[in-house]
C-alpha cells in the first residue's frame, strides 16, 4: 500500500434515550431523517498509546465493508460475508446507531460518517502502553456492494466467485506491511483466500515458503474453519497495481503435494 494511498483512508428492541451531542456531531440533522441504507465501510483503529507519558504512538486498521438496510429506527446489519442470511439487528436514535443494546452506539459526525470510541485500556500484550479502539462508518454506496474482487482455485478445493467476493485489509501506521483476505460463499459457510507481505504488493512475481523467514510474503492461506489447504510453497504474480487494486495469477502445492492454481483481483471500491 504507497504512502498516499495510506493517508487518503479515512481516518428484543428496546428505545433508547437520545445521546449526548458535541462539536463534532452533526447540530442541524437526525439519523432518523436519514436513510442508513447502502454499503459502509468499517475502519477499526486500534491506537496505542506511552503508558507514563500519553504520547500517541502509532496505530493499527482493520478495514471492511458491511451492508446496511434502514427501516426507519429498526436497522439491519451484515457483514459484507453473511449478506443474504440473518442480519444483526439495532436501532437508531436522532444521534445515535446502536449497533446492538449492550455496547455505545455509534455517533453521527460532521462529515456523516458513524464513529464510536471505547475508553483508554492497558495493553494485554505490553504493560508499557494504553490503547484506544476507535470504530467508523464511513459511507461506499448507498448501492448494495458486494463485488470487491474475485478469486478462482483450481484444485482440490476449487471456486470460482465474481460477483459475492468481500474483502478485509489489515495494516499499521509504522511500515509497509499489509494482510489481505478474500472471502467468498462456499457451501453453507464461506472459504477465505489471504496473503500477508512485507512491504506491500506491487508489479511483481513473489515466492513464498513456508520454512523461510525472509520471504516477502509472510503468510499464504486458503481454506475455511473446516479445513484450510497449507501451502508448502507458492508462486504468487502481480500483472497489475493501482492504488489497492491488485490483479494477479497463483499457484501452490500442499504439504500432501496437492497442486493448485488461479486468479485473483483486490478491488476495494472506496
Amino acid at each position: 500500500m504507497s504512502a498516499l494511498y495510506r493517508l487518503l483512508l479515512p481516518f428484543v428492541l428496546v428505545l433508547f434515550l437520545n445521546g449526548c451531542s458535541n462539536d463534532d456531531v452533526v447540530q442541524d440533522a437526525s439519523l432518523l431523517a436519514q436513510d442508513l441504507s447502502g454499503t459502509w465501510l468499517l475502519l477499526n483503529e486500534e491506537q496505542f498509546y506511552n503508558k507514563a507519558t500519553g504520547d500517541y504512538l502509532y496505530s493499527e486498521f482493520i478495514e471492511s465493508s458491511v451492508i446496511i438496510d434502514d427501516e426507519g429506527r429498526r436497522v439491519n446489519f451484515y457483514r459484507c460475508i453473511y449478506y443474504g442470511s440473518l442480519p444483526t439487528i439495532g436501532v437508531k436514535t436522532d444521534t445515535h446507531y446502536y449497533h446492538n443494546v449492550v455496547e455505545d452506539g455509534y455517533e453521527l459526525q460532521g462529515d456523516g460518517s458513524l464513529q464510536r470510541q471505547f475508553p483508554r485500556q492497558a495493553n494485554q500484550y505490553n504493560d508499557t502502553q494504553e490503547t484506544v479502539r476507535v470504530e467508523r462508518l464511513i459511507r461506499i454506496s448507498s448501492d448494495i456492494v458486494l463485488d470487491h474482487g474475485e478469486l478462482i482455485v483450481n484444485g482440490v478445493m476449487s471456486v470460482n466467485e465474481t460477483n459475492h467476493v468481500c474483502l478485509d485489509r489489515r495494516y499499521d501506521s509504522l511500515s509497509d506491511a499489509e494482510n489481505l483476505a478474500l472471502s467468498i460463499p462456499y457451501i453453507d459457510d464461506y472459504v477465505s483466500w489471504a496473503i500477508s507481505t512485507v512491504n506491500g504488493l506491487s508489479v511483481n512475481t513473489y515466492q513464498y515458503d513456508s520454512n523461510s523467514i525472509r520471504s516477502e510474503i509472510t503468510s499464504f492461506y486458503f481454506g475455511n474453519y473446516m479445513g484450510s489447504v497449507n501451502p508448502a510453497t507458492a508462486t504468487i504474480d502481480v500483472t497489475e497495481a493501482d492504488l489497492g487494486r491488485y490483479v494477479g495469477t497463483f499457484s501452490f502445492t500442499d504439504f500432501a503435494e496437492n497442486s493448485y492454481s488461479g486468479s485473483f483481483e483486490i478491488n476495494p471500491q472506496y
